[in-house]
């Protein structure tokens, strides 16, 4: 394996013109560019270094670092690089934490960016997506789910295939279309999505403006009693659970005032809305507020997937670290990679499940969801945390060499 220093300037463009392999950049201290790998080339030019490598390739360059990375033929991780980022062709997996701005055009894999300072723009993505701690987003067309937390701006979705679910979003969210379900939370700003095939589930109040929301599913909606609203929903069927002042009700559709009226506008259109205070007792919901009263489903149901996330992460770092020191930083890498993707599982997984609990709204639940959703894509086998542990331990027993139980954590995964 080649190891090369150059020396560069503060911020220089680094151009990862090609690589047909895994390809890992990092912040460098101080001003140079470190390269490992097996086959690449190097173009200096004042503070410009354009870089072609024919395998897999390590990168270590300064912070400030303009990074475009135009055709990665495997996954890509990118950490601690606060300048600009543009992805042109990623189609691998992609993995970016403490970045600033990000462009990607298009990323074949799944994308998971957290901890950005800067605004996202992303064309398309072929995989999942998971968003956390970051600026504006923009996503043009993305064929699986999104999930979306502690976003610092607007967020606008032109075309989502999967799911989308927002968390704590203090700007505005704009969804043209979405095949699945959508879910939301602890929202700052205005609301509109223009077409929904699945499922809208909104929880909490929202900020003052005109909210507008079109589903052709169900709607459910849980509204804090003591937060305003001016209510419109149209719908073949609604039940309402809200003590709505000046209500009136007829065949198709609902109108009343909580608070000050003329404050939010919330308009609903869906083939069944339901209305819903936290702590209605309507039979329907009983299990679902058997969980409000265990488990305040505000928190701890909502933080399950992070806890998940990080218990795995921090049983096993340890290990990974002794890994390195032991066996090369190669094998560490290929290990904490396979955590990170296992821990993110976990995490999706509980949002899963806790989407299940919300939809205790009868036997004809799941026609619907098959009437109305798009075909899922094939899930890949997940591999447990615990079988990950078992093959570390082996390891370090001296039972298996690291090349054995690389194998076997890929075949773990066929």
């Amino acid at each position: 394996m080649s190891y090369e220093i150059f020396d560069t300037i503060k911020a220089p463009h680094i151009i990862l013109k090609q690589c047909h392999g895994a390809v890992v950049i990092r912040s460098n201290i101080g001003r140079s560019l470190r390269l490992k790998g097996d086959d690449y080339t190097v173009d200096p030019q004042d503070d410009q270094f354009t870089i072609t490598s024919n395998g897999a390739l390590k990168m270590y360059i300064p912070d400030g670092s303009t990074v475009t990375a135009a055709d990665i033929a495997g996954e890509l991780v990118i950490k601690n690089i606060s300048g600009p980022i543009q992805l042109d062709e990623v189609h691998g997996d992609a993995v970016l934490k403490g970045v600033g701005s990000v462009q990607a055009t298009a990323v074949h894999g799944s994308l998971t960016i957290k901890n950005g300072d800067g605004p996202l723009s992303i064309s398309d993505v072929h995989g999942d997506a998971y968003l956390r701690n970051v600026g504006q987003v923009n996503v043009a067309h993305i064929h699986g789910d999104l999930a979306g937390r502690n976003i610092n701006g607007d967020v606008n979705i032109d075309t989502a295939q999967g799911d989308v679910g927002l968390r704590t979003i203090n700007g505005r969210v704009a969804i043209n279309t979405c095949y699945r379900d959508v879910n939301l939370r602890n929202l700052g700003g205005q609301v509109n999505l223009a077409q929904v095939h699945g499922d809208v589930r909104l929880f909490g109040g929202l900020a003052h403006g005109d909210h507008t929301i079109v589903a052709q599913g169900d709607i459910v909606l849980r509204w804090p009693t003591n937060a305003d609203l001016n209510l419109i929903v149209h719908a073949d069927e609604i039940t309402n659970d809200l003590p709505l002042e000046n209500l009136v009700e007829k065949e198709g559709m609902l109108t009343g005032q909580l608070g000050d009226s003329g404050k939010t506008n919330l308009t609903l259109t869906a083939r069944r809305a339901i209305l819903r205070t936290k702590g209605s007792a309507h039979s329907q919901w009983r299990m679902d507020d058997e969980f409000d009263f265990n488990f305040d489903f505000n928190l701890d149901l909502a933080t399950l997937g992070e806890q998940i996330s990080a218990e795995v992460t921090e049983k096993v770092a340890q290990a990974t670290a002794h890994f390195e020191e032991k066996f090369g930083p190669s094998f560490a890498q290929k290990i904490a990679q396979k955590v990170e993707e296992a821990a993110a599982r976990a995490e999706k997984a509980a949002e899963k499940a806790r989407r299940r609990a919300e939809q205790q709204m009868g036997a004809d639940y799941m026609d619907r969801r098959r009437r109305t959703s798009a075909p899922p894509p094939p899930k890949a086998k997940e591999v447990s945390p615990e079988e990950q542990l078992k093959i570390l331990q082996m390891v370090e027993k001296g039972l298996i060499s690291p090349d054995e139980a690389s194998i076997l954590l890929d075949a773990l995964e066929e």
